[in-house]
């Protein structure tokens, strides 16, 4: 399968200016993810690709092709919407086929293709219902089969599953990763949930406000953010942040804030030291803090205000300094609400960040 390049890659609409100079490379076969809030241009990115919007300037290379002027067409790519846009007089097998149909490749063919993709996607019984006698599940299925039919090298997917419940989601969440496994094609796939990201992607990518704030695989992102928006997009819950001052001791540097006082690791210290202010913020996710003490950790008293069960897992309110805290634990080990609690957490799960850039610090970076 071709990669994909962008260079310098520019949209505006009139005056304004949503994409800024974007350069991203899709490798061969592999399944990349865009993802952030609303309006961060991650949907435009997908469509200036797909040739439904215009690029403002910049280039698109698909394989050695600069495809950034040529018609949606011409650039052997297959797209799934997020409202489906199947057509609601033809059945199944008739919506598989329509692209085929229209580009006039051989019937032979066209069986051949739609009795694929329909066995794939568990189509075979449905093929003569229309999308009115279909679920939501069923008819984002006859979407995904529509495009897979076309065999194009590439397959661009703008948030697909948002239009479905929370069950049907997780279980197109895993049709979608056994549909990889099938399928020998470039995915690209945009999402605003940050758990389809992490579940899907071999590689993600997170935008805000038009810029790629930082590329990698699920596990780059979430360890190692390279800023503080990474660190707080990543993640469900959020991590948890406080503004804080750097205090440098004989003991070791601590991060002072109002209420709390939390030892830095002894590898960031170095880092720290080169900070030209004493301002920075701290992060630590909810699954990083126990109820029981844990060696080379800080401790922070705070209060049961509210308790969400979760099953096995429940995420217990806190709040210090104005600040809402999120902390997970097991559904076991619950307190009661309006409780007072000591949390502990390891100094290196203690994230601190530069007040002034947003970055992260990192003994290595």
């Amino acid at each position: 399968m071709p990669q994909i390049r962008i260079k310098e890659l520019v949209k505006r609409y009139e005056h304004v200016e949503v994409i800024h100079g974007l350069d991203l490379t899709f490798e061969d076969n592999e399944f990349t993810v865009l993802v952030g809030p609303s309006g961060c241009g991650k949907s435009t990115t997908l469509r200036l690709i797909a040739g439904l919007e215009r690029v403002s300037s910049g280039d698109i290379y698909i394989g050695e092709r600069e495809v950034s002027q040529l018609e949606p067409r011409d650039r052997d790519l297959a797209m799934v919407f997020q409202d489906y846009a199947l057509y609601p007089h033809m059945n199944v097998e008739k919506n598989l086929s329509f692209a085929l149909r229209l580009a006039k490749v051989d019937k032979a063919e066209i069986d051949n293709r739609v009795r694929n993709v329909s066995e794939m996607l568990g189509l075979d019984h449905l093929l003569h219902r229309k999308p009115g006698e279909l679920s939501g599940g069923q008819r984002q299925r006859v979407a995904m089969g529509r495009a897979l039919a076309r065999d194009a090298s590439t397959l661009l997917m703008d948030e697909p599953l948002s239009n479905l419940d929370a069950k049907l989601r997780a279980q197109m969440r895993a049709e979608l990763i056994l549909m990889r496994k099938k399928v020998n094609k470039n995915i690209i796939y945009v999402t605003h949930d940050q758990i389809e990201a992490m579940t899907l992607g071999d590689r993600i990518v997170v935008m805000n406000d038009g810029y790629v704030q930082q590329h990698g695989t699920p596990e780059e992102l979430f360890c190692r953010p390279v800023n503080k928006f990474v660190a707080g997009f990543m993640g469900s819950p959020s991590m948890n942040f406080l503004s804080g001052d750097v205090n440098h001791t004989e003991e070791g540097v601590f991060i002072e804030g109002d209420g709390f006082q939390f030892r830095v690791d002894p590898t960031l210290e170095d880092k720290i030291k080169q900070l030209s202010s004493s301002s920075v913020y701290v992060g630590v996710r909810p699954s990083s803090f126990s109820t029981q003490p844990l060696e080379y950790s800080n401790k922070i008293r705070l209060p049961v205000l509210v308790t969400e069960y979760c099953g096995s897992n429940s995420i217990i309110v806190s709040e210090i300094g104005g600040n809402r805290v999120a902390i997970e634990v097991t559904s076991e080990s619950l307190p009661k609400r309006d409780e007072y609690v000591d949390f502990y957490f390891k100094y290196s799960d203690l994230y601190v960040f530069d007040a002034k850039t947003e970055k992260a610090l990192y003994p290595d970076n």
